[in-house]
């Protein structure tokens, strides 16, 4: 007796799982993504660094304006006029005091931090300060590292 052979559809998937290369490719894919991530962290924090001497450098401008407010007299006679860089007063006279304490705290909270004030000589009380200070970290190849603040002011 002859049988006969029924040749029946293979309904078994003919691949199954990932392959090694499907891997490979996912890890690359995965590893190129947290590079990314990785680099926009780091110029997260730099720019944030930036952000924080540029708010001190205009808190410390306002602070020197409002000393000059407070003793009016003496900042259109011009004794706070300043130049960047300056050595600061040892006198116990305010405009002496408020610039060397205003000195000391541009100094200690701006990298190379350096401060100028300078007023008219017309007595009106135009006055203009110019804090400026290092920003290296946050610089890029085609920036200045000294970044500076000016502020205009009549008291």
């Amino acid at each position: 007796m002859q049988t006969e052979k029924l040749n029946f559809p293979d309904i078994r998937p003919k691949e199954t799982g990932f392959t090694l290369v499907e891997m490979l490719v996912a890890v690359v894919v995965l590893s190129v993504g947290l590079l990314g991530l990785a680099s926009l962290q780091a110029n997260s924090l730099k720019m944030n660094d930036s952000a924080y001497y540029r708010t001190q450098a205009t808190y410390l401008g306002y602070d020197i304006l409002e000393r000059m407010r407070a003793n009016r007299a003496a900042a259109i006679t011009n004794s706070y006029n300043v130049t960047s860089g300056f050595t600061p007063p040892t006198g116990s006279s305010v405009e002496e005091s408020d610039l060397r304490e205003w000195d000391n705290l541009v100094r200690s909270l701006l990298p190379s931090g350096q401060g100028s004030i300078a007023c008219d000589a017309a007595g009106v009380g135009l006055c203009t300060i110019t804090i400026s200070w290092n920003d290296s970290r946050a610089a890029t190849n085609t920036e200045a590292n000294t970044k500076t603040i000016t502020l205009n002011t009549q008291i």
